[in-house]
């Protein structure tokens, strides 16, 4: 073979020759270019299939012929080309040693562009703006009936996060009104409103303190406004990957107003959690429950349970089923004691939902 044709051979198998490769439990190669390794997952972009999102526990072993960030269980950091060597990786490091590592001592591996996008991010998360760092979700829904009754509902809910590695702000509001018509009798079946927002700040990466604020009207329980005034302690139980699990425990001071000039002022003990579960890669749980035991009136007590399940239909776009419930033991006049309220409709998601 002639020079040239040598030449046009070699550089059209470069990237073949020199990009990287997961190797696989089971034999497989996939070739391209390894982007992170975060968690329980390692993520690899193709030339062919586009990026590649592969369980870390499928993986045996690892090359790469470009420098990797590389973090150990143990804390350290190295940076180099990765090897296969036998049963173990061999990590080339830009001072010319080499370290021989396990794949079990692997955390984070993480490419130049992915490392320098998460010190950004880091950055941001430490020095950020006031209004940086928002996101959140909307859902709307409706529902009609027509007929011998005839009903028309509507419900919204907003929700809104700013997370720091300091702290967390969380924002809501839910609005339910249904009307129903009977005979040519018109009547408001539902009539609810619900808003508040909590501060979080961090003690240690798994307590920290909260404050909270929370308004509420219900028309049909005769309250015109319930005024929650709360604070405590938040532990993270569980902090996955897939799952986050908060309890919080402390106390509230309780106003509340009601239809025909009846008041009452208590204070409240508080007890609950808060749950976030993503069951499948496009499927999210979540669950808050909420237990006042009151300290003024003995012996009454107040609950409310909120739970949802969330389809992801792209990265702003999702289908809900809410669960509300409401109970309180002693309720004010001939009010009912229970609130069920079980909504479905649209989420529209916005800032970064990852």
């Amino acid at each position: 073979l002639s020079f040239p044709l040598l030449t046009a051979f070699f550089f059209s198998n470069c990237p073949a020759i020199f990009a990287d490769q997961i190797i696989l439990k089971n034999g497989d190669r996939i070739t391209g270019k390894i982007l992170r390794k975060d968690g329980e997952t390692i993520v690899i972009e193709t030339e062919s299939a586009g990026i590649i999102t592969i369980l870390w526990t499928a993986v045996e072993k690892l090359v790469s012929d470009q420098p990797m960030n590389i973090k150990l269980g143990d804390g350290k950091l190295i940076k180099g080309k990765i090897a296969a060597e036998d049963e173990k990786l061999e990590v080339e490091t830009e001072d010319g040693n080499t370290v021989l590592v396990k794949k079990e001592q692997i955390e984070i591996v993480r490419s130049d562009a992915e490392q320098q996008r998460f010190e950004r991010e880091l950055n941001r998360l430490r020095n950020p703006g006031f209004f940086d760092l928002w996101t959140g979700s909307v859902d709307i829904g409706f529902n009609l009936a027509t007929g011998n009754t005839k009903m028309r509902g509507f419900t919204l809910a907003a929700r809104a996060v700013r997370a720091t590695t300091r702290d967390r702000i969380s924002l809501y509001a839910n609005a339910i009104r249904e009307r129903e018509t009977v005979r040519n009798v018109n009547r408001t079946s539902a009539s609810t409103f619900l808003a508040g927002g909590r501060y979080d700040r961090n003690i240690r990466p798994t307590i920290f303190t909260f404050g909270s604020a929370d308004l509420e009207h219900d028309g049909l329980a005769f309250l015109n406004v319930r005024a929650v005034f709360a604070g405590g302690l938040g532990y993270r139980a569980v902090r996955a990957e897939r799952l986050q699990l908060e309890v919080l425990g402390g106390a509230d001071y309780d106003a509340e107003f009601f239809r025909f000039g009846f008041r009452r002022n208590t204070a409240e003990l508080l007890l609950g959690n808060d749950l976030r579960w993503r069951i499948a890669p496009r499927i999210q749980v979540t669950e808050r429950t909420r237990f006042h035991p009151n300290l003024t009136d003995t012996g009454r007590f107040r609950t409310n349970v909120q739970a949802s399940m969330v389809t992801s239909l792209n990265s702003w776009l999702g289908w809900h089923i809410s669960f509300n419930n409401r109970f309180d033991n002693r309720p004010f006049g001939t009010a009912e004691r229970n609130d069920l309220l079980l909504t479905t409709g649209f989420r529209v998601g916005f800032g970064n939902t990852r």
